[in-house]
């Protein structure tokens, strides 16, 4: 009988997302899962972007234009930012 063995928290991402002062957190098992799962109200304007993974991390500096692209409808736009999005965290 196998049992099931709960995540540790070296093996999980951790993004948090700061627009224009709210603050808006989600975590999974990779980068792009982790910044998927963030799901700000209204991504307008330069967002900070932090990405943790155990003792590391990572900050950057999104412009209007990616965060825009990073959380849009079209599912083409938000693919390919969070390709470069995701390449920026090299946690």
């Amino acid at each position: 009988m196998k049992t099931k063995e709960k995540k540790k928290a070296k093996d999980i991402y951790t993004a948090v997302l700061t627009v224009l002062g709210k603050t808006y957190r989600a975590s999974g098992d990779t980068v792009p899962e982790a910044i998927t799962k963030l799901t700000p109200s209204n991504p307008k304007g330069r967002c900070i972007l932090s990405v943790e993974h155990g003792n590391k991390k990572r900050e950057r500096i999104l412009p209007h234009l990616m965060s825009f692209k990073l959380f849009s409808s079209s599912r083409m736009m938000r693919e390919i930012a969070l390709k470069q999005v995701s390449s920026l965290f090299d946690v």
